[in-house]
């Protein structure tokens, strides 16, 4: 299992009596030592109206890890295009990784795309530049947690896709079923399709049973040090597999 790399998916919890500025500062450390630990990225969630979370603002995180690290790839995900334009997510730190809920107004996608790769242009024939956005080195992902919508336009485009088993753990399969039945070779497209299940508990099943290439592990405890301790654990194991 050492060559299949391991990643963090942030909620950046509150801990009970705690406040989410600890929470906050508890996520900046989490990301240093699971660098140091090892693991390839680190992305942090989006939730709102959740008083048990801090993760409303990935970016905002974003830019405070970013300074703090070196190697680890940090991303946000999911996006909540809901709440943002194709601009406004394009605009975001550009070293990072949105990675996109599949659930969105049609086209918004294809818009992200369009600004990333430079080509933008809209229904009345204007183009337009995301600043500093286009041209930036960043991966996009699909979020699903179904073979329905998500997972066919992740295939469809030749995207990552990133299957939501901490959310619907019996439709994980599925899902990534549908996703390499779906995949293509578009312009941003992978030379194959690439998985990563977004699991609460790592089992090696899971692991062969989707074919993921890179599982995301949620941990959340009451006291910080033990969720740091269950990360460096983790990252042990899965060197000796």
């Amino acid at each position: 299992m050492s060559g299949i790399p391991l990643a963090v998916l942030d909620v950046v919890p509150i801990s009970s009596g705690s406040t989410a500025a600890e929470a906050l500062r508890n996520s900046v450390d989490l990301v240093q030592r699971t660098e140091r630990f090892g693991y390839a990225r680190y992305w942090f969630a989006e939730h709102h109206l959740n008083p048990g979370v801090a993760g409303t603002s990935p970016a905002v995180v974003l830019a405070s890890t970013a300074s703090a690290t070196s190697t680890i790839r940090l991303g946000s995900g999911a996006v909540q295009l809901g709440h943002r334009t194709a601009l406004s997510t394009v605009d975001a730190p550009p070293t990072t990784t949105p990675v996109i809920d599949g659930r969105t107004p049609n086209g918004l996608p294809v818009d992200i795309l369009a600004l990333l790769r430079g080509d933008y242009r809209s229904a009345e024939g204007v183009e337009a530049h995301a600043i500093p956005g286009e041209g930036a080195d960043v991966q996009v992902w699909i979020l699903g947690s179904s073979g329905g919508r998500s997972a066919q336009v992740a295939g469809r485009g030749g995207l990552r896709f990133a299957a939501d088993y901490h959310v619907s753990p019996a439709t994980v399969l599925e899902a990534t079923e549908a996703y390499r039945a779906a995949f293509g070779r578009g312009r941003h497209s992978l030379p194959r399709p690439r998985t990563g299940p977004r699991p609460t508990l790592v089992r090696r099943g899971l692991q062969e049973a989707t074919g993921a290439d890179e599982p995301l592990i949620t941990t959340i405890t009451h006291r910080h040090a033990d969720r740091v301790r269950s990360y460096e654990l983790l990252a042990e194991e899965w060197r000796r597999r």
